[in-house]
């Protein structure tokens, strides 16, 4: 005669468990990668637009001026500076407010990055032939004599996207359209 235990009991077993929290893990584990390439990508689309604004707005300065507008430096922070930033930062009250003003270039809304001008103009447009001064070593090297022979400008983007104290330097001038970029080595910049 059969004896019979009671109805069967329901449920899943500890390998069946373990399996599944392995897969949410892997791919909770991609996901997040994913995402990071995702907000990476969006901040730094907010440097391509910001220089192109500079680039235009040097442009439109010069055709007004017949020079560009002296250097600029870095706004809303220092590049470099040691401070992680977390967040975005606002510009107003930061930086070279009036130089920017007097291009026309202030961000709607705060920016992850800090941005500086460096032109071959000294004050009252004086036009000064040359490279840049004390170049970093993530400066466009395609900046060739016959570029520096006429007016110039470099429009520079620096920021630290992870907040891992590597700061990621961008750059475009006007003798093409191209965006450089460069990561740099920590406490270089």
């Amino acid at each position: 005669m059969k004896r019979s235990i009671g109805p069967l009991a329901k449920g899943f077993t500890l390998i069946e468990l373990v399996v599944t929290m392995a897969i949410i893990g892997i791919l909770a584990a991609v996901a997040v990668v994913a995402l990071r390439s995702y907000i990476d990508s969006a901040k730094t689309a907010e440097v391509a637009t910001v220089l192109q604004d500079i680039r235009e707005k040097q442009e439109r300065y010069f055709q007004t001026y017949k020079c560009y507008t002296e250097d600029i430096d870095w706004t809303p922070y220092d590049c470099g500076d040691a401070t992680k930033r977390t967040e975005t930062v606002i510009w107003p009250g930061t930086g070279d407010m009036d130089d920017w003003r007097s291009l026309g270039v202030v961000p709607d809304g705060p920016t992850w990055f800090t941005y500086s001008v460096e032109t071959s103009y000294n004050n009252q447009c004086r036009y000064v032939a040359g490279a840049p001064g004390n170049p970093p070593a993530w400066y466009t090297a395609d900046l060739d004599a016959a570029a520096l022979a006429r007016p110039w400008f470099v429009a520079y983007a620096c920021g630290d996207l992870d907040q891992d104290g590597k700061f990621r330097h961008f750059s475009l001038h006007n003798s093409n359209r191209n965006l450089y970029s460069q990561p740099s080595e920590q406490d270089e910049y």
